[in-house]
Formats: structure tokens, C-alpha cells, sequence
């Protein structure tokens, strides 16, 4: 889980390591069971909002275009196996999903500081 000793709202797995497609949050309103989320895949964004970001993979903050909006498929493990889940998610919350979504692909603050108008999948 993510430590509740640092300030961080996310965590792709890639940053630590795990080569698997998954990321943790403790955002309230975020996605996933427990504050996992297996194999997200952002559909939809919009409406474009500025501000700066931290990361726990490079040191400073950066100023960051993100979608002020985004909808995110994302599977969830039940009894039967997996179930692919939709939602849409507004404001810091979709700052979050972006940031960790872009760890996912490779991509980090300081190249998505560069290339704001970058695509998320």
C-alpha cells in the first residue's frame, strides 16, 4: 500500500519496480478496489487546466498541463475473474490518474511539462 508517511497521492508500480500495469492511490474519490487500479486505460480527457506537480522520481516541481477531466476503463478482480469498470473523474483526482497513467507509459513530469499536448495511451 501506499505509506500514509509521505505526501504522495499515487504510486505506478513501474516506480517500484513491478513490471505489471497497475497503479495505488488514496485519493477518496479515485478509482479501483482499495485504491488499486489493474490496467487503466484513459478514454476520454478534456478542458486542459495548468499547475505544478511533485513526483517521487524527480526532484523539483514542474508545470504540468493536464485535462481538468478524464474517463478511465479499468479492470477489477471479483469471484469470476476480472470485470472491466468505467468512470469519469474531475479535477485533482484526474490530475492523479494522468500522472500515474504517464508512469505507466514512461512518460514523466518533466517530459510531459515539454509536451503538454501529449496523448495518454
Amino acid at each position: 500500500s501506499l505509506s500514509r508517511t509521505t505526501r504522495a497521492s499515487g504510486l505506478a508500480a513501474n516506480q517500484a519496480g513491478d513490471a505489471r500495469r497497475y497503479f495505488v492511490h488514496r485519493l477518496v474519490d479515485g478509482p479501483g478496489q482499495d485504491g488499486v487500479v489493474l490496467n487503466p486505460r484513459i478514454s476520454a480527457w478534456g478542458d486542459n487546466v495548468e499547475n505544478f506537480e511533485g513526483c517521487l522520481s524527480v526532484d523539483g516541481s514542474y508545470e504540468v498541463t493536464r485535462p481538468g477531466w478524464v474517463e478511465l476503463n479499468w479492470d477489477e478482480v471479483g469471484s469470476e475473474g476480472f470485470t472491466r469498470v468505467h468512470g469519469r473523474y474531475e479535477g485533482y483526482t484526474a490530475r492523479v490518474i494522468c500522472h500515474e497513467v504517464d508512469h505507466l507509459n514512461g512518460v514523466t513530469i518533466v517530459e510531459r511539462s515539454r509536451d503538454p499536448e501529449g496523448s495518454y495511451n
